[in-house]
């Protein structure tokens, strides 16, 4: 049997339920988004009632587990859809927060050590290896007239 699993990303509870991607039923029926699943079959599935299917919502019910990435973000997630029906089990993780799995150590070495011009250095690399795979990601090919190792630059990914 293939299994889901879902890895969620929400962590703010006050705002994020109205923030998740939502989209008109019909309109996705109309684009053929569930594959000719008849649309009473589809609402069932997913739990839909009204108009607007709510993709996490419809992950969280059909994945067989969720992984929140951390002890705080499950608790948040816990709250935020406990009072939601027939969804997965949602488990804590850890993501990214193993210092010595993930830490930079020339950068850390350089701000311990306050080597500013080693500091900008690395974080220049670093930034430059981030936009590589970006671009790997994105079909595109990394050019640092667009992304200059001098200027902060914020990927926003929707």
């Amino acid at each position: 049997m293939k299994t889901i699993t879902y890895n969620t990303k929400e962590f703010e509870l006050p705002y994020l339920y109205d923030a998740n991607k939502k989209t008109d039923i019909l309109l996705l029926e109309k684009f053929g988004f569930f594959c000719d699943v008849p649309l009473a079959e589809t609402r069932l599935v997913t739990g839909t009632e009204g108009e607007l299917l709510d993709h996490t919502l419809t992950m969280l019910r059909m994945s067989s587990k969720a992984n929140a990435v951390s002890k705080l973000h499950y608790q948040t997630l816990c709250k935020m859809w406990g009072g939601f029906n027939n969804l997965c089990n949602i488990i804590p993780i850890t993501n990214a927060q193993n210092f010595t799995f993930w830490a930079d150590t020339k950068m850390y070495s350089a701000l311990n050590n306050n080597n500013d011009n080693a500091l900008s250095k690395q974080k220049r690399h670093r930034n430059k290896r981030l936009f590589e795979e970006v671009a790997e990601q994105a079909g595109e090919i990394y050019d640092e007239k667009i992304f200059k190792p001098t200027v902060l630059s914020l990927l926003v990914m929707n």
